[in-house]
Order: structure tokens, then C-alpha cells, then sequence
């Protein structure tokens, strides 16, 4: 029996079992609330601004404050090659500001 790359079989079995793209978009999340945090302080809530979603490659940024729905918005492509550059590809492809 030959032994086999913990690290190949892992990215394998999220395929088969269908939740890849799941864990993929928990990792965009991930890093994008640690570029928010970085971009608004350590101090902002995550009632205030957060990242909620990937749908389409479309990161999706939901604010109940309409000055952080303006800086997200004017930050938008910033926000994006940062989190497109801590991953390592280009996964959001845009940034959206919802409620």
C-alpha cells in the first residue's frame, strides 16, 4: 500500500462529498471580516458591518450604518484584491453592499 499526501486527499473528499464550494466561501468570509476589522478597528461590532456571503463571486458586505455602507462602498476594490491576494487567486470577482 502506498502512502498518499494528507493534503491531496483532503481537497478530494470535499469534492466528493459536495461541500467544497461551502468551505471555500467560509474562507473568503473568514478573510474578509479579518480585512473589514483591519479596515474599520477592533472596535466595530459584527452587527455593524460583516461579510455574509460569496454568491457568484460577488462578496456580499451587510451593514445597518449608512457611513460604513459609503467606506465599503468607496473601498470596494481595494477590499477585494486584498482578500483576492490573502488567497491566492481570484475568487471575488466584486463587491456588494446590502443591509
Amino acid at each position: 500500500m502506498s502512502l498518499k499526501r494528507l493534503s491531496g486527499l483532503i481537497p478530494q473528499h470535499l469534492r466528493s462529498a459536495g461541500i467544497a464550494q461551502a468551505v471555500l466561501a467560509a474562507r473568503v468570509l473568514e478573510v474578509a471580516n479579518g480585512i473589514i476589522d483591519d479596515l474599520f478597528g477592533p472596535g466595530t461590532s459584527e452587527s455593524d458591518v460583516r461579510a455574509v456571503a460569496l454568491k457568484r463571486g460577488q462578496l456580499q458586505i451587510a451593514s445597518n450604518q449608512s457611513t460604513y455602507r459609503q467606506e465599503i462602498h468607496d473601498r470596494a476594490s481595494d477590499i477585494q484584491e486584498k482578500v483576492n491576494a490573502n488567497l491566492g487567486e481570484s475568487l471575488v470577482k466584486g463587491v456588494q453592499v446590502i443591509l
